[in-house]
């Protein structure tokens, strides 16, 4: 059904054909602790004419709804592939949500978990900027570890996924300059075939304005979970005193390497996850 405009939040998850059970999760988890707030889906190797089973609430936006033409669209996930594209399509679905008349819309990640509302996070993007989350609190080490500093570097200090987007002049002009970024990208890496690097968001960011949130609470993933101690609180987990909010789950480093976790809690979410999705996955 369609998402008409209102006066407050809208959600917008971008995800894939193989990533369907993920993104319901993730939906489910988003709608438990925000019913009020409709939640828009793209899934980026959409066929044409073809729908998939999410939620009965939840909308599907096609390549006519994001303003975005087909063979555009067909670029991106050939230079791209579809894992990056699943990033590279998050400007045009946020737009596409905000020209409905929504007053903010927070893109949402398709393998992320929502265990707390999120009202502080998405509050902070009602002035002139958007609210983003680090990867990371502290430096890294180039120590052998993934992640570094040098894999930071590379893939970009903010999540790209997880961004609370306000209906402003500004945030507007971030969405239209990061839509050119990535269509010059695309039409520059032509012969890379599915592997070209998304260009870095950082630069955008720090040219139209952004609120950085210090809630360790948000965005805990592999970047991250090295450094970020989840424990019991006294309403529920807890990242460094703040309640924990979001957890991404997908992407794991497959690196011989990676920084352990600091805290074991998460592997009893993990697992929750698991079998979360598999309990979708058994439902279709």
């Amino acid at each position: 059904m369609p998402l008409e405009g209102t006066t407050g939040l809208a959600a917008l998850v971008v995800t894939s054909r193989d990533r369907l059970d993920l993104a319901a999760v993730a939906v489910e988890s988003f709608v438990t602790f925000h019913p009020e707030a409709p939640v828009a889906v793209v899934v980026v190797d959409q066929l044409r004419g073809a729908t998939v089973d999410i939620a009965d609430s939840v909308e599907q936006l096609d390549a006519r709804a994001l303003d975005l033409r087909p063979d555009r669209r067909r670029d991106l996930l050939a230079v791209h592939g579809v894992a990056r594209a699943r990033t590279a399509l998050v400007p045009w679905g946020v737009s596409a949500l905000l020209d409905r008349g929504h007053r903010r819309v927070l893109s949402l990640p398709d393998d992320a978990c929502t265990y707390r509302r999120l009202d502080d996070f998405v509050e902070l993007a009602d002035g002139d900027g958007v609210s983003v989350v680090p990867r990371v609190a502290v430096p890294l080490d180039d120590d052998g570890c993934w992640p570094s500093s040098s894999d930071l570097a590379r893939e970009g200090f903010h999540d790209p996924d997880l961004i609370s987007w306000p209906s402003t002049l500004g945030a507007r002009r971030l969405l239209r300059w990061r839509k050119q970024q990535l269509l010059r990208s695309c039409d520059e890496g032509r012969t890379d075939a599915g592997d070209r690097p998304l260009p870095s968001f950082d630069v955008g960011l720090s040219w139209f304005g952004a609120h950085p949130t210090p809630d360790l609470g948000l965005g805990l993933s592999a970047w991250n979970r090295h450094e970020r101690d989840v424990r019991p609180g006294p309403a529920g987990l807890e990242v460094g005193g703040w309640p924990l909010r979001t957890v991404r789950f997908d992407g794991e480093p497959a690196h011989d390497h990676a920084r352990p976790p600091a805290s074991t809690h998460l592997a009893d979410l993990a697992a929750e996850h698991a079998a979360r999705v598999a309990a979708v996955s058994a439902g279709r």
